[in-house]
C-alpha cells in the first residue's frame, strides 16, 4: 500500500495523500515495461541473436499471451530452432517489473503457480530443452546474491542431495539463501496444492528456473543501449526502428498474435535483411544507397508508380482487384501492369510481388517523392474507387455466427482482396493527413476527396457494414476525423442502431469474431488528439451504455478507462479537456460517467496499451506526477458526489473506494452523507450505508492509516455518520451481526476465544431486542433478512425456552423456505450445546 503523507493541496490545505513512487506504482508504466521486454526480443529476432537461458539458435518466433495456446505463462514464449533441423527450444517468460522472492509476496507466488502448472505439463514444456524465466527490473544485491545464486548451484549440482547440502553448509551457504529456497519451497507447496513438493522435484524446477534483469524501466539504461546497439548496423535512424518495434508489440500483444520476420510490416522486416557496411564512419549498403539515390520522380514509369502509390496493394488473383486498379489508372490493366513489372528490375525497387499479390513498400517516403505526379483525375478516380471497394458487405455476415470460420466452402467470400482494401484505405489515410505534398492537385482538393470519400463510405450503413469494415475503420478515422466522428454520432442516433446487431455478432470463446475492435481503435487513436477527446469519450459511453458484455477485453468502457487514467493517461490532453470530456459524459450518459468516475479513483490500475494513429502526428503523452494523479482524484471525487447526490446506491458504491482518498476529499463525502441525517431516510436504506460504512471503517483501522495521527480526526468523523446513520429499526439495526461472513465483526483485542464470547453477547442481546419488538414471528422474519440466518436460530436456541419451542417445533422442520430452514437448524444446535440431548426427551412428540 502507498505511504501516506500530509501536503498542502492546490488550495492551500492540508490534506492526507498517498506517494506514488513512480509510473509503475499504478500500473501503466507495467505495461511500459512489459512491452519494451518483448520489444527486446523481436530485436534479437531480427539481428540473428540468441535468446537468454536457451541453446544458441536463432530466435523463430515470438508468441505473446500464451494462455490462448495452453501455456499459464502468458507474457511470452520465445521459440528458437536449430538451422537445418526442425529442431525447437522454448523459453517461457513471465514480465515483472518489480517482485520480491519472499513467502509473503503474492506476486512471486502466482508466477511460481503458473510455472509449475507449465513445468509439469509436457504439451507446452520439455524438460532438460525448455526453460521458464522470470524477466524483471533491476534486482537487489541481496536477490543477485541469494535468490539468484541458489538457481545457479542448482543447475551446477550433481543431484538434489549435493544442492541442499550446500545450501545448508553454514561456510559455504548463508541465512539469505536459505531464506530464499524456502520461498521457492512455500509457493511451490501452494501450487501443488498445499502438499510439499519433495526435494527432487524442487530441485529439477529449481534447473529450469530462471532470473533476468533489464533495466528497460529507464532511458538511460544498458540494455536498451545494447538493443539500440544490435539495431545501429541496420539504420541510421535507430530510435525510429525502436519505437516502430514497440509500437509493433504492443498491437500483436491486444490480439495474442505471434511475431515472425514474415508478420512483421514489410518495411520493417527489410529493414534487417542485411547490415549497412562500416567503415570509419557509418555508410548504407549498395542496395540502400542505390534505393536511396534513385530519384524515382524522374524515372519513365513515374506517374505509373505514383498511382501505385496511391493504390498501394492489389493481388491479381482477384478480377475486381484488377478491374479496380484499371480505373484508378484509366487505363486497361493488362496494357498497365507491364509499366510496373519494370519497376521489379531497379535495384532496391519499391514494389514487390509475392504469389500474385503486389505491394508498395516505402510508401510515405514515395508519397513525398512523387506527390507532385498526382492530379485532380486521379483524385476523383480513387474516390470512386474507393468507395465501390470499401461499400461491399462481407456476405459471410449472411451465416450464422458459428458457420462463419468456414465461409469461403460455402462461397461467402469478398470480391475484393483484403490487401486492395487495406491499401486504399492507407491511402484514404495519406490524403487526410499528408496532402500537402499534393502541389498540383486544386486547393484542398486531398482532404476533400478524404472526407466525401468516408462520408459516402460510412452513408447510412448498417452493422453488416460496419462489420466488414472493422479492419480498416481507424484508417478511416484518421482519412478525415471530423466526418468519421459525426458517421458515428448519426448511426447511435438511428433506430434500430446498428451497433446493438454489432455487438451481438461477438462470437464465445477465444476465438470468437469481434467486430467491434476497429470502431474501438479508432476512437482511441483520435482521442490522442486534443481536439477530438471530448467528442470521442461521449461516444465511447454512448456505446458502453449498449454493450450487455462478452468475452473480448476489448469493450467501450475499458477504451474510456485507457484514455481518462489519472495514472496514465493515453491522450495528448491536457487535465482541463479531460475534465471538459468528463463533464460532457456526465451530462449525456450519466451512469456511464458514474461508472467510470468510480473506476478512475482506483489505485493501483494496469492500462494496455491503445491505439494510436499511423499517419497524423499527434502530441507527446502527459506525464503524471503523484501530486497531478492526487489532484486528478478528488476532482473525481467532487463529480462522483454530485451524480451520486443523495441516491443511496450510489453513495454505498462510493464508500468502497474510500481508500484511494485523500483527506480533504473525503469532507466532500462526509457532508454529503450528513445531509442525509436532515432526511427521512428509509431504515433499509440507512442500513446499506451504514454497513459500507463500518465495513470500511473495520478495513481502514487495519491499515497503517490509522495510526497517523493526522487521521484520527477522519476515524473521529467516520464513526459520528456511522453511528447516527444507524437503523432504529431491530430488524434493520442488527443485520450486520449476521452477515454471511464473520469477517469484520470481531472486536480488534484480546485472545479469539475473548472476542468470540464478545461476539456471542452482541447476537444475544440482537435476539432479545428482536422478541421485545414483534416476538419470534419477528425473528423469524429477521432471518430472512441476513446472510447467516443459521446463527439467528443457533442464538435463539440458546436463549429460548419451552414455550419457544412449541412455536418452532416441528411447524418450520419441513419449511422449504431456505432461510428458516437453516434458522430452524440452527435453533436445534443451540438447544442441543446449551441443555443437551436430554433436552428432545422432554419434547412432548405426542403432539407433533
Amino acid at each position: 500500500m502507498a505511504k501516506a503523507t500530509t501536503k498542502k493541496s492546490r488550495s492551500g490545505k492540508k490534506t492526507r495523500s498517498k506517494e506514488l513512487s513512480n509510473p509503475f506504482s499504478t500500473g501503466g508504466g507495467g505495461a511500459h515495461f512489459e512491452a519494451h521486454i518483448q520489444a527486446t526480443f523481436v530485436a534479437l529476432m531480427l539481428t540473428g541473436g540468441f535468446a537468454p537461458c536457451l541453446a544458441c539458435w536463432p530466435i523463430s518466433k515470438i508468441k505473446l499471451q500464451g494462455k490462448y495456446e495452453g501455456y499459464e505463462i502468458d507474457d511470452m514464449i520465445v521459440f528458437a530452432e536449430q538451422p537445418g533441423s526442425n529442431q525447437t527450444r522454448k523459453l517461457l517468460g513471465q514480465i515483472k517489473h518489480s517482485i520480491s522472492f519472499t513467502k509473503g509476496d503474492t506476486t512471486f507466488g502466482e508466477v511460481l503457480q503458473a510455472a509449475w502448472s507449465d513445468f509439469n505439463n509436457p504439451e507446452v514444456f520439455t524438460r532438460k530443452q525448455d526453460s521458464i524465466a522470470l524477466i524483471t527490473g533491476p534486482l537487489s544485491a541481496t536477490d543477485i546474491a541469494d535468490a539468484r545464486k541458489i538457481l545457479e548451484w542448482a543447475r551446477e549440482a550433481g543431484s538434489s542431495d549435493e544442492f541442499f547440502q550446500k545450501v545448508k553448509l553454514a561456510k559455504y551457504s548463508s541465512k539469505g539463501k536459505e531464506d530464499k529456497l524456502e520461498a521457492f519451497r512455500h509457493h511451490l507447496k501452494g501450487a501443488d496444492q498445499g502438499v510439499d513438493v519433495p526435494n527432487e522435484g524442487v530441485f529439477e524446477f529449481l534447473r529450469h528456473f530462471h532470473i533476468l534483469s533489464y533495466d528497460l524501466d529507464v532511458k538511460s539504461g544498458v540494455v536498451l543501449h545494447l538493443v539500440h546497439s544490435l539495431i545501429s548496423p541496420y539504420s541510421v535512424n535507430v530510435p525510429s526502428v525502436w519505437t516502430r518495434l514497440v509500437d509493433e508489440v504492443q498491437n500483436a500483444n491486444k490480439n495474442a498474435g505471434t511475431i515472425t520476420k514474415e508478420t512483421l510490416p514489410e518495411d520493417l522486416a527489410r529493414i534487417f535483411e542485411k547490415p549497412m557496411h562500416l567503415s570509419g564512419s557509418m555508410e548504407f549498403s549498395a542496395k540502400e544507397t542505390a534505393r536511396r539515390n534513385t530519384d524515382w520522380n524522374n524515372q519513365p514509369y513515374a506517374s505509373q508508380l505514383a498511382v501505385a502509390t496511391l493504390a498501394g496493394g492489389w493481388s491479381d488473383q482477384y478480377s475486381e482487384d484488377r478491374r479496380r486498379v484499371g480505373e484508378l489508372v484509366n487505363e486497361d490493366y493488362a496494357r498497365w501492369i507491364p509499366k510496373i513489372r519494370e519497376i521489379l528490375h531497379e535495384p532496391e525497387h519499391p514494389v514487390s510481388l509475392l504469389d500474385g499479390r503486389w505491394s508498395v513498400s516505402s510508401r510515405s517516403e514515395l508519397w513525398e517523392a512523387l506527390g507532385s505526379r498526382i492530379f485532380d483525375d486521379n483524385l476523383d478516380d480513387f474516390k470512386a474507387c474507393v468507395t465501390k471497394v470499401l461499400r461491399e458487405r462481407d456476405p459471410k455476415l449472411d451465416l450464422p455466427k458459428d458457420e462463419r470460420i468456414a465461409a469461403s466452402i460455402y462461397g461467402k467470400t469478398l470480391q475484393h482482396s483484403y490487401i486492395l482494401r487495406k491499401g486504399f484505405a492507407e491511402g484514404l489515410a495519406l490524403l487526410g493527413s499528408n496532402s500537402d505534398v499534393l502541389t498540383n492537385t486544386s486547393s484542398n482538393k486531398a482532404r476533400v476527396t478524404a472526407l466525401l470519400a468516408v462520408r459516402e463510405i460510412l452513408k447510412d450503413a448498417d452493422w453488416g457494414l460496419w462489420a466488414t469494415l472493422n479492419d480498416v475503420i481507424p484508417l478511416l478515422a484518421e482519412a478525415s476525423p471530423e466526418e468519421f466522428l459525426q458517421a458515428v454520432e448519426h448511426a447511435l442516433a438511428q433506430s434500430p442502431c446498428p451497433f446493438i446487431d454489432l455487438f451481438r455478432q461477438e462470437g464465445d470463446g477465444i476465438m470468437g469474431d469481434n467486430y467491434m475492435t476497429g470502431l474501438l481503435w479508432a476512437l482511441e487513436s483520435l482521442a490522442w488528439d486534443e481536439q477530438f477527446v471530448t467528442a470521442c469519450c461521449v461516444l465511447l459511453s454512448e456505446l458502453a451504455s449498449l454493450d450487455s458484455g462478452g468475452v473480448s477485453s476489448n469493450r467501450p468502457f475499458n477504451s474510456l478507462v485507457k484514455i481518462l487514467a489519472p495514472w496514465y493517461p493515453q491522450t495528448a490532453a491536457s487535465f482541463e479537456k479531460r475534465k471538459a470530456a468528463l463533464q460532457a459524459m456526465q451530462k449525456e450518459i450519466p451512469d456511464i460517467a458514474w461508472k467510470l468516475l468510480l473506476k478512475l479513483m482506483e489505485q493501483r490500475q494496469t492500462s494496455t496499451a491503445s491505439q494510436k494513429p499511423r499517419f497524423r502526428k499527434v502530441a507527446d503523452q502527459q506525464h503524471v506526477v503523484s501530486e497531478d494523479y492526487w489532484f486528478q482524484v478528488s476532482y473525481f471525487l467532487e463529480k462522483a458526489i454530485e451524480l451520486a447526490d443523495r441516491n443511496i446506491d450510489r453513495l454505498s458504491e462510493l464508500i468502497d473506494v474510500l481508500f484511494t482518498l485523500p483527506g480533504e476529499s473525503l469532507d466532500l463525502l462526509f457532508n454529503s452523507l450528513s445531509s442525509l441525517l436532515e432526511l427521512n431516510v428509509a431504515d433499509e436504506d440507512r442500513l446499506r450505508l451504514w454497513t459500507a460504512l463500518k465495513k470500511f471503517a473495520s478495513k481502514y483501522r487495519q491499515t497503517v492509516y490509522a495510526t497517523l495521527p493526522e487521521n484520527r480526526d477522519l476515524l473521529d468523523r467516520l464513526e459520528d455518520v456511522t453511528s447516527k446513520l444507524n437503523p432504529t429499526n431491530p430488524l434493520y439495526a442488527h443485520q450486520s451481526l449476521f452477515r454471511s461472513s464473520d469477517s469484520g465483526l470481531y472486536d480488534e483485542e484480546g485472545s479469539w476465544e475473548e472476542r468470540y464470547k464478545k461476539l456471542r453477547v452482541k447476537r444475544s442481546e440482537a435476539v432479545k431486542d428482536l422478541l421485545r419488538n414483534g416476538g419470534i414471528e419477528n425473528v423469524s422474519r429477521f432471518a430472512k433478512l441476513v446472510g447467516a440466518p443459521f446463527f439467528v436460530g443457533l442464538t435463539l436456541g440458546r436463549l429460548a425456552d419451552d414455550e419457544i419451542d412449541s412455536s418452532l417445533l416441528p411447524g418450520l422442520l419441513e419449511t422449504e423456505d431456505s432461510k428458516l430452514s437453516a434458522m430452524i437448524a440452527g435453533f436445534v444446535r443451540g438447544k442441543q450445546e446449551e441443555r443437551g440431548w436430554g433436552w428432545v426427551d422432554t419434547i412432548d412428540f405426542a403432539t407433533w
